[in-house]
């Protein structure tokens, strides 16, 4: 028999009761990372790597964490700390607070990367699926059922996670993509050396790790080329706005991770890369949150992924 003690903030009475954890069948989760990956799980695979480490009051990453710092870490390392307002939201009170207040929270129906909140908003964790979630507790981030812990189960916050990457796999822009994305137009730095001239000949950008004598004119202008499938052309002619006489260098997927028709999380994902792929990259943007993305080249396939989430 074990007992769970929760990390939880300022909120939690000073001394929890102790409770029997149910013994938990090992059973892959339903967000398990796969060929079509969703932004659930994604954020569930950023929370997991964290297993085992420290709770400490307020701590919000990577060594150390309490109940809603683990939150917004992995909310905020997949991209989508937007979602679940992670710049003010800083208590599993706030979280619930302000999710009940727009109408998603519901004592039903949870989706893998939805937030459990116990307590009344003492303790907040993520669902991963099968009646589990992960989140911080005094003895560290731990996997757990839902039902297991201390605090008396109040709701879920419905963040719409798990549903985001299959719409946008289900729209028929990403399967033409092959015909769009070799418009390595947005790549004709590396057989252009003279000049941006050269346009939709530049398909072996893999072949050609750096072009001498180009200076890194790295960041793009900032009408880029990934706009609508149907805007191909205009692709070609903003081409050398975009990358325009870079060299390439080597990056590596830290975990898995999606490439994008652009620069954010709002554009189509066109694959999912696994952990440790190796990722040429030939241009960045910041987004408007402040984050790198790299347009890359990887199997062929041309587009962009998240910086924070390669190495």
């Amino acid at each position: 028999m074990h007992t769970l003690h929760l990390g939880a903030r300022a909120f939690i009475p000073v001394a929890l009761a102790g409770a029997v954890l149910f013994s938990l069948a090992p059973s892959t989760p339903a967000s398990a990372a796969g060929p079509t990956m969703t932004e659930a799980a994604q954020i569930i695979q950023i929370a997991k790597t964290k297993l085992g480490r420290h709770w400490r009051h307020g701590a919000t990453g990577p060594n150390a964490f309490d109940c809603s710092g683990l939150v917004r870490y992995a909310y905020r390392k997949a991209g989508d700390g937007k979602v679940i307002r992670a710049g003010s939201l800083a208590s599993a009170r706030a979280m619930y607070r302000y999710f009940k207040a727009h109408g998603k929270a519901s004592r039903t129906n949870p989706k893998p990367g939805d937030l459990v909140i116990w307590g009344g908003g003492t303790h907040v964790g993520i669902y991963i699926g099968n009646g589990r979630a992960i989140s911080t507790l005094t003895s560290g981030v731990r996997i757990h059922g839902v039902h297991a812990v201390t605090a008396r189960f109040t709701a879920y916050l419905h963040t719409g996670m798990s549903a985001r990457a299959a719409v946008r796999a289900f729209t028929p822009a990403v399967t033409p993509a092959p015909a769009v994305t070799p418009a390595p137009a947005v790549t004709p730095a590396p057989t252009a050396a003279p000049s941006a001239a050269p346009t939709a000949t530049a398909a072996p950008v893999a072949t050609a790790p750096a072009a001498p004598t180009a200076t890194p004119a790295v960041t793009p202008a900032p009408t880029a080329a990934p706009v609508a499938v149907a805007a191909a052309t205009a692709a070609q002619t903003k081409a050398p706005a975009v990358t325009t006489m870079v060299r390439t260098w080597t990056r590596h997927a830290r975990y898995a991770i999606n490439l994008r028709r652009g620069p954010g999380v709002a554009y189509a994902r066109l694959r999912t890369f696994s952990s440790g792929a190796r990722l040429a990259v030939f241009g960045r943007r910041t987004d408007s949150h402040g984050r790198t993305w790299y347009h890359v080249r990887a199997a062929r396939r041309t587009g962009w992924v998240a910086g924070w989430l390669t190495r």
